[in-house]
């Protein structure tokens, strides 16, 4: 019988922050969902501008790809999308509304190029563009935009 394994934060704190940054990047190495997210992250810690430009950088690549993501892809390839999704939704939004409301437009835009290269037979990436729906309310709301 397996074993279930959990990590409890104050565990893995007693690692520090030397040893877990070396450690995220020996995993990032090997796994890019993971090496985008650090970017995501890390352009977040310097501000919405940089995360902004991040997550443009990474809807431009995810454009250019040609990956056809199969079924049992789907849900790395949606966890990759909610990320961005996050990004604009917590990141960019909370200190400039009005880039986030275009970075989020330009997210939905992406639906039609995703939808015709994914099996998304499972849900997971149709959840992804539902939630930036609601996200893109609230990003318009804080805007202050006005409907045309």
């Amino acid at each position: 019988m397996a074993t279930e394994r959990t990590f409890k934060t104050e565990d893995v704190e007693t690692l520090g922050a030397w040893r877990l940054a070396q450690l995220l990047i020996e995993i990032t190495a090997d796994d890019t969902a993971v090496e985008n997210l650090l970017r995501l992250e890390l352009a977040g810690a310097k501000g919405p501008a940089k995360a902004a430009r991040e997550v443009q950088k990474q809807m431009a690549d995810m454009c250019r790809s040609g990956w056809i993501v199969e079924w049992d892809e789907s849900p790395a390839f949606a966890d990759d999308l909610d990320s961005l999704r996050k990004a604009i939704a917590e990141y960019v939004a909370k200190s400039d509304a009005r880039e986030a409301l275009g970075l989020m437009w330009n997210f939905m835009e992406l639906a039609d190029s995703v939808y015709g290269r994914c099996d998304n037979s499972g849900g997971a990436v149709g959840n992804v563009f539902q939630a930036a729906c609601e996200d893109f309310g609230e990003i318009a709301r804080e805007a202050k935009t006005n409907p045309t």
